[in-house]
């Protein structure tokens, strides 16, 4: 029996002749599942991302709430008004730009099923965001547009 990884890594006299091969599913030290491209010849890079998952949207619970945008697309404020299923004491608010970056964060104090909050968007750059609510029953996100 031939091990092709043996083969294939002994043909190679530099760098630029290296064949790509990967492992994504690993048990242990052992790859469960790999990929191998032959013939590979060009500039060559490797990465190692090394991180547990903490948790997956299975494992959140979906906020029960309307939410609208008013306006929207937004020029200078945006009112956000939400209305939970269920009473809830404290809101967080998230805003993240297409790219995923946070570019605001608000914890609001609510008491009650309804809420109405402005936020002040005028710096923010024309394009697409996505705002996240979250409270203790869960958490939500829908998109908004900023539009200058």
């Amino acid at each position: 029996m031939t091990r092709p990884f043996t083969r294939i890594i002994n043909l190679a006299t530099s760098d630029l002749d290296l064949p790509y091969l990967g492992a994504n599913v690993w048990d242990g030290l052992i790859p469960t599942s790999y990929f191998l491209f032959t013939g590979f010849r060009g500039s060559a890079s490797a990465a190692l991302i090394v991180g547990q998952e903490t948790s997956s949207t299975q494992d959140k619970a979906v906020l029960a709430a309307n939410v609208r945008f008013l306006p929207n697309p937004a020029n200078d404020f945006l009112t956000v008004e939400t209305a939970l299923e269920k009473s809830a004491a404290v809101i967080e608010y998230t805003i993240r730009d297409a790219a995923g970056r946070q570019v605001l964060f608000m914890k609001k104090d609510v008491n009650g099923t309804f809420d109405r909050t402005q936020f002040n968007v005028s710096q923010f750059a024309s394009g697409q965001y996505y705002m996240t609510l979250q409270t203790a029953n869960g958490s939500m996100t829908k998109k908004f547009v900023v539009q200058h």
